[in-house]
């Protein structure tokens, strides 16, 4: 297969989603931040890629020897792969070194060791000897000596023994850029049932260390915690999906001292509100950005009727189940984007022999935007749990161009963007376009009544 960059972006998608939930499934659990674990994920794959960019651009007018490609892909993908061993360890060296040089800086939290937290709905008793702190929503718990921390939260669950196979059918599972929200079992996996008879799950992990830097233990353990929405009010299926996680960090000599502490708690934390009967009703305001409430559910791309046009059905979904009022403008962005070759003196200076120039698309409502308002995660009327708006995209007549900006045009490309209140959180679609109906027409984007 020829290096041509369509063909680069395709191998390297290929291998970004065969690899990357599991590195930020591993950073997540050692870090204890989702949102950061992505950040070091993508980081990890970041230099790959504009090798493999760059090395597909300057091959695109030339097919190289199959052989020598077939010995260049396997020496790339065994170096990334001992990359992203080295990433976790790294992290989990730094994240370990931080907590026995100084304790937590955020405000305990709860009162005579007993947290009680309604949204997510549940009420724990804390070990003696154990501190809990709140850092940006997410409750940390740090055992005495400060080498194991448990972080708590909710989150949704595929698994088989903690959800039904209806509800799995029937829900929207939330995602963005990607990677799916969705807590999973590792490792070596068990199963168990609490006094009360909720199922649990059990997985557990160890990652290898690297000259100085210790193993350490990466565990969770999740516990069926549908939500229960208010009397009467009808509830989507992604809400039976939720569990409640415990995810653990530290280093392996301390994890047999803490484990007891640690089962201890999976077995008694206990329901309260929307995880018993729907009656703690509040929704406040859902929290955007990093560490926030909302994510997008999957986008439904597809033609209209008349299949000439794009159209495109997006929104907002809670995807920790976390009851919440949404108030967001949501908005969709076409960009053109050209890949174009460097001039020799620019190539020679930073040894990139591409670059890319985007600009917004020309079409008629470029940027076009609704206002979402209402309470997650019961969501609309359809019974998805999400929020959601329709989009049209019709009559893209514009042809290639040979040359943008006095640069010669490698290739290029239509991205989709979905934007919340202006900002950018999901690239929705790249390279499906509507049918070119009538040139003397301007390209339209319009939101569906």
């Amino acid at each position: 297969m020829d290096r041509t960059p369509r063909n680069v972006h395709a191998e390297f998608e290929s291998f970004y989603t065969a690899s990357f939930s599991r590195l930020v499934g591993q950073l997540a659990l050692v870090t204890g931040d989702l949102h950061e674990a992505e950040d070091l994920g993508q980081e990890a794959f970041a230099r790959e890629r504009l090798e493999e960019l760059a090395d597909g651009y300057a091959r695109a007018a030339a097919a190289p020897d199959p052989a020598a490609l077939r010995q260049r892909r396997r020496r790339r993908r065994r170096r990334t792969a001992a990359g992203l061993v080295l990433l976790v360890v790294a992290v989990a060296a730094v994240v370990f070194a931080v907590g026995r040089a100084r304790p937590p800086s955020a405000p305990p939290v709860g009162s005579s060791q007993v947290l009680t937290r309604p949204q997510e709905g549940y009420r724990l008793q804390i070990p003696p000897g154990w501190q809990a702190t709140s850092q940006l929503g997410q409750i940390k718990l740090q055992a005495s000596g400060g080498s194991i921390s448990v972080g708590l939260r909710t989150g949704v669950s595929l698994d088989p023994r903690l959800t039904t196979a209806a509800d799995r059918a029937a829900a929207v599972l939330p995602g963005v850029e990607g990677f799916l929200r969705v807590e999973r079992g590792f490792g070596r996996v068990s199963y168990g049932t609490r006094p009360d008879g909720r199922p649990f799950l059990h997985a557990e992990e160890t990652l290898p260390g690297h000259g100085t830097v210790l193993s350490a233990v990466a565990a969770t353990y999740m516990i069926a915690w549908p939500y229960h929405c208010a009397p009467a009010t009808p509830c989507p299926a992604l809400t039976r999906l939720r569990v409640l996680e415990f995810y653990v960090a530290g280093e392996v000599s301390a994890w047999p001292r803490a484990r007891a502490a640690v089962e201890q708690m999976v077995r008694t934390v206990q329901p309260i509100g929307n995880a018993v009967d729907g009656s703690a009703r509040a929704h406040p305001a859902c929290r955007t950005g990093r560490n926030g409430d909302l994510a997008s559910p999957y986008p439904q791309v597809g033609t209209g009727p008349d299949t000439n046009a794009v159209r495109f059905t997006l929104g907002a979904v809670s995807w920790r189940v976390i009851p919440c009022h949404v108030h967001t403008r949501v908005s969709v962005e076409i960009q053109q984007v050209w890949h174009v070759q460097n001039d020799p003196k620019t190539e020679a200076r930073t040894h990139v022999a591409t670059h890319d120039i985007s600009r917004p698309a020309p079409v008629r409502g470029n940027g076009a935007g609704v206002l979402l308002d209402g309470d997650l995660p019961e969501g609309g009327a359809d019974r998805t749990g999400a929020l959601t708006a329709t989009w049209e995209w019709s009559n893209w007549c514009a042809t290639k161009a040979r040359r943008i900006d006095g640069y010669q045009v490698v290739d290029s490309s239509i991205e989709v963007w979905l934007l919340h209140d202006g900002h950018r959180v999901e690239l929705v679609e790249r390279g499906r376009l509507p049918r070119c109906v009538n040139p003397a027409a301007p390209s339209v984007l319009r939101i569906m009544d």
